[in-house]
């Protein structure tokens, strides 16, 4: 479905409406007609690796085991993106493209941080599974992550193979 858009406007608002109005008048300022789509021959990638972005897996952590470790769980065509412990609270991490799947080590971050990265994250990647790894097992860690959205929670010291499993399930999940 098509909606007559504004092509030209100035200060007594819009003149021309791209398409062609299916009533087959000229429709007013005031009304938003359906409308034909006008097509102009544009050349398009139709090349799918060029057209279509990576998944990509966020890693929040300062751990680099645990980040070699994620990186070597994370195959083609999964994308692992692990910024600079400094700039997680940037935007450009919460800008990545096409973020399937976010993993926080919150031993990064001190405890009245964690709360505000925790709501970044839920309003930047909402339909977003999040894995949780805690840098120390409390009550109060599980709970703020699982109130935030975390579907998966774990402690340090990591099970890397029972780890690496759930990693890979997201994975392929959300693939």
């Amino acid at each position: 479905m098509f909606v007559a858009l504004p092509i030209e406007q100035d200060e007594s608002g819009p003149k021309r409406f791209a398409g062609a109005c299916l009533h087959k008048t000229r429709c007013s300022t005031e009304n938003i007609c359906l409308v034909w789509p006008t097509f102009r021959s544009i050349k398009v990638n139709t090349d799918p690796k060029e057209t279509r972005l990576s998944p990509t897996l966020l890693l929040l952590s300062d751990d680099k085991a645990l980040a070699r470790f994620v990186d070597g769980v994370v195959k083609s065509p999964w994308k692992l993106v692990w910024p600079d412990a400094s700039g997680y609270m940037n935007r450009e991490v919460f800008a990545q493209p096409n973020v399937r799947l976010v993993v926080l080590d919150d031993h990064a971050f001190k405890e009245n941080d964690r709360g505000r990265l925790l709501a970044q994250i839920r309003k930047h990647f909402s339909c977003t599974p999040l894995l949780y790894v805690a840098g120390i097992q409390s009550d109060e860690n599980e709970i703020r992550a699982r109130t935030n959205g975390a579907q998966y929670y774990t402690s340090k010291p990591l099970s890397l193979e029972r780890f690496g499993y759930v990693l890979q399930s997201f994975l392929q999940a959300a693939r």
